[in-house]
Formats: structure tokens, sequence, C-alpha cells
């Protein structure tokens, strides 16, 4: 599940604190916090709504949730390295260790769910059951926000899904030059990619933002 991790937290602000290694959130993600709030402002969310990370790799997204736009924000993760991380980046931080595929949280509790590279690493056979959690979290009207790779020509399937559970598209971006220069720019720094989730694509893989809205049933 844990795909992100800030790459460019040496650039951040906060730098006070030491990343443990471990999970493909060390890579980072395309986009970076650049589209992380470009989907956040996009989403209309109004200041003190509930959010989900799902996957939320070191943390660097629930930060700027919460102090830039004043959400309030909750974390998972199944990598256990990345919970720690968060917890080295701010121990006020709501995260939890997810297992078992589960996410325990009561019905309509959320405003949204947001998943940055993080839903393309779930199995395809476990994604609809992760899509129905999502709804079943999620208040009437929520909004899912994902941003992720995919194969060129995926897009009706991606599509069908949310339809199959009950979620109607609202926003369908394309963000392929983004994944490109992530890909660039850790080569270019040196990285070794044999443990990043990017490394496993090939030139048919886009990358795409997207909001969605639960439907009623």
């Amino acid at each position: 599940m844990s795909h992100k991790h800030d790459s460019e937290h040496k650039h951040e602000e906060h730098k006070a604190f030491d990343l443990p290694y471990g999970g493909e959130f060390t890579f980072g993600r395309p986009g970076g916090m650049e589209l992380t709030r470009h989907a956040i402002e996009l989403s209309g969310l109004p200041a003190g709504s509930a959010v989900l990370d799902f996957g939320c790799g070191s943390g660097g997204s629930l930060v700027l949730m919460r102090d830039e736009f004043q959400l309030q924000v909750s974390g998972v993760d199944a990598d256990r390295a990345a919970v720690n991380a968060c917890v080295l980046r701010d121990p006020s931080l709501n995260v939890t260790l997810t297992t078992n595929n589960v996410l325990d949280f009561p019905s309509l509790y959320f405003d949204a769910i947001l998943a940055e590279c993080s839903f393309s690493l779930v199995e395809r056979g476990k994604r609809a059951e992760y899509l129905h959690e999502f709804y079943c979290i999620l208040k009437q009207n929520g909004k899912l926000i994902m941003s992720d790779v995919f194969n060129r020509g995926d897009e009706d399937f991606i599509h069908s899904e949310l339809e199959a559970a009950n979620f109607k598209l609202k926003v369908w971006e394309y963000h392929t030059g983004a994944l490109k220069d992530y890909h660039a720019q850790l080569l270019m720094d040196g990285i070794d990619l044999t443990g990043c989730a990017c490394n496993k694509y090939d030139a048919n893989t886009g990358y795409f933002m997207l909001i969605a809205e639960k439907q009623s049933e």
C-alpha cells in the first residue's frame, strides 16, 4: 500500500527527523505536494472536514492537509516503517498500521479519502473490497481523491470500478508528465530503483488524478 514518501523532504521546512528506510514510500510519488495541493483545492473540502489518507507514507500529505487546509486528518498504512516515519515527523498525527486489509473506522465517518500512489498496489482481487470499505466509511456525497499510475487504455476499467462501487466520477486529469519527470529525477539523483513501484511500469504507463463522489445506493 505505501508507495509514497516525500523524496523532496530535504527541501521542506520540516527537516528535523530521520526517515526509516522501508517500503516503497521511500521513493516519493509523482507530482509531489503540488499535485496533492491541487487535488485538495479541486475537491472543495471546507475547513474541519475529516479526511483519511489511505497509504499515508511518511505523513507529508497529512501535514499539508492539516496545516494549509485546516482539515481533520487521519492516516493508515500497511508499512510499519511508514507509520514510524509519521510519528517521527509529528507525534500528534493520528496514524494507524492497517493489517489484513481492514480499515477499522465507523460508517459514515469521513468527508473524504485521499489515496496517492497506493490503490494501484492493492491486488486486483481486493480492489472492489477496498472500494466498498471506502464507500462505507465515507459520509453521503463524500469525496474519493486518487492519484496513481495506470496502464493507458484502462481508463474505462477504472471508471467502471468506481461506478460499480457507487461512486460518480467528477474530475479526471492526466498527469503523465509528472510521472516522467519523477522517474527522470530519481535516475538523475542516482537512486536505486530496484524496489520502486515506478520501475515496474513501461512506456504504456500513465498517471492520473481523479475525484469521485459517493452516491446513494
